[in-house]
């Protein structure tokens, strides 16, 4: 038969079994062949060997240990290598035909212990990860990861590496617990990790295998939800270990691991391997306005935009993103850009738009809702809105001596003053029967018209009366801006008079 003369069975956990398989082929006549130790052959009997089917030979177990081949029959020969300790294993074998042709060959193996190294990557900061004397640390970690300080919902990295110097494929997975500090004086109710219900660390691969002589590569991500300091340890269990595997390494390595994990993610074949603490602070974001008040200097026209600029200033260590609430009612203030994002340490120029719908003053606080912080802040406005003005130019009207039942015409003139078109209505405060004008009118911008005022008197009378001008939406208190003028007149009938008359007879 064809053998080769050493059939290797590579690397196992200590404790753990491992099959292999190896193909031989016969190449001469039929034959019954029959498996021995070296050290048994040669053989006084084959009894013990014929009533078995598998031979024992530490750590190895061939089966089976006797087999028939015909001429070019290929067969399996399975060994199952099952190491004791760590250490290389090494045994002669024979296998004998009945012809009495002998070949000899050996098994050898390995054992292994369970063994993963810590590999610094390239962007860790050795200083950074450095334990202070006085510093609390986690009671069997032996890294410490330290992530920079972030703002709520910011999200950075950390890589680092580990190998498996076992030789043997491990099925791995991270777990991520509180740490348990040396030397602290809070007092713990037991001695067993607990799971955090919210974690702002995680770890990525999660889970899977560590194949024999290859380095992973994993990824720490720190994303807080909140403001504050956050520590975790991550455990990495390595499972289907062999319990003897497992209490050769806490021998030699002086690690009490089983103490430590919680009963419900505790499994019997599980260890322990590497306890890296994580650390990270969150701080509040840090932006402001400049300036944070906008005064609008003098009075402006209502249904006109004034604009004024302003800056939003990022002082926060991670990007904003910011949303300006619009004011519609009862005047409209608009900001723009009203949303967007500002880089760390820089800022954003904006504008404010500010328009009256009414006269009065303005004093609005304008609120910016940064994404993911506490309160917003808010832009101070104020201005003073006024509406259209009318400006007569007539300091009155004088209709002088007029007679009874006669009309006198006279004209005022009304000018519009201002940007905004307007309009006016007018009002005769007494002897509203005696006068004829127009009721109301309207005037655009900067425009002047000349209104008629007729008056005809009924009665005698000296008449010294006010008539009222209304503008619709002028900048007094209730809107409407009064713009009074006199009317004077005197109304007589006709009376005779003799003066220095001679009468003669």
């Amino acid at each position: 038969i064809t053998v080769g003369s050493v059939l290797n069975c590579g690397h196992s956990l200590v404790g753990q079994i491992k099959g292999c398989r190896f193909v031989i082929q016969n190449t001469g006549g039929d034959g019954r062949f029959v498996v021995f130790p070296k050290c048994a052959w040669p053989a006084s009997t084959f009894k013990t060997n014929v009533l078995s089917t598998s031979l024992n030979v530490h750590p190895f177990e061939i089966q089976p240990s006797i087999f028939e081949l015909r001429k070019d029959d290929i067969f399996v020969l399975e060994v199952v290598f099952k190491p004791a300790d760590c250490k290389k294993y090494e045994q002669e074998i024979v296998i004998t035909c009945d012809n009495c042709t002998t070949i000899e060959f050996k098994l050898i193996g390995e054992g292994k212990l369970a063994q993963i190294e810590y590999v610094e990557s390239q962007d860790s900061d050795n200083d950074q990860n450095l334990i202070a004397i006085d510093d609390f640390k986690d009671k069997i970690s032996q890294k410490i990861i330290r992530f920079p300080t972030l703002n709520p919902r910011a999200l950075t990295r950390k890589r680092f590496s580990l190998k498996n110097i076992s030789q043997c494929p491990i099925d791995f997975s991270w777990l991520i617990y509180k740490p348990i500090y040396e030397g602290s004086l809070s007092i713990q109710k037991n001695d067993n990790y607990v799971t955090y219900s919210e974690n702002n660390f995680s770890i990525l691969p999660k889970q899977g295998t560590l194949e024999r002589d290859d380095t992973r590569t994993f990824e720490i991500i720190f994303n807080p939800d909140k403001v504050g300091c956050f520590e975790s340890v991550a455990h990495l269990i390595l499972h289907g270990i062999p319990e003897i595997n497992k209490q050769m390494m806490l021998d030699t390595q002086n690690l009490v691991h089983k103490t430590y994990l919680a009963k419900e993610d505790f499994n019997t074949s599980d260890y322990l391997s590497t306890a890296i603490e994580l650390r990270g602070e969150c701080e509040p974001f840090q932006f402001t306005l400049d300036p944070p008040a906008i005064f609008v200097p003098g009075p402006i026209y209502m249904q006109s935009t004034n604009r004024k600029a302003f800056r939003l200033i990022n002082m926060s260590i991670c990007p904003i993103n910011f949303s300006w609430k619009q004011v519609l009612e009862p005047h409209m203030i608009q900001v723009e850009p009203a949303y967007g994002e500002i880089a760390p340490k820089s800022y954003a120029l904006m504008d404010v738009l500010i328009t009256g719908l009414s006269p009065g003053k303005i004093v609005e606080e304008v609120a910016c809702y940064v994404e993911y912080a506490d309160e917003p802040i808010y832009l101070h406005v104020e201005a003073d809105i006024k509406g259209p003005e009318l400006c007569i130019k007539e300091a009155g009207v004088d209709f002088g001596l007029v007679r009874i039942g006669d009309t006198s015409i006279s004209y005022v003139t009304f000018e519009n003053v201002s940007n905004l078109p307007l309009k006016w209505s007018l009002e005769s405060l007494d002897y509203q029967d005696l006068f004829d004008y127009p009721r109301n009118g309207e005037l655009l911008p900067l425009e002047s018209v000349q209104v008629y005022l007729s008056f005809r008197p009924k009665e005698e009378l000296i008449m010294n009366s006010m008539f009222s001008v209304q503008v619709t939406d002028g900048n007094s208190f209730h809107h409407r801006h009064p713009c009074n003028g006199c009317l004077l007149s005197k109304t007589q009938k006709p009376r005779p008079h003799f003066q220095n008359i001679l009468c003669q007879c």
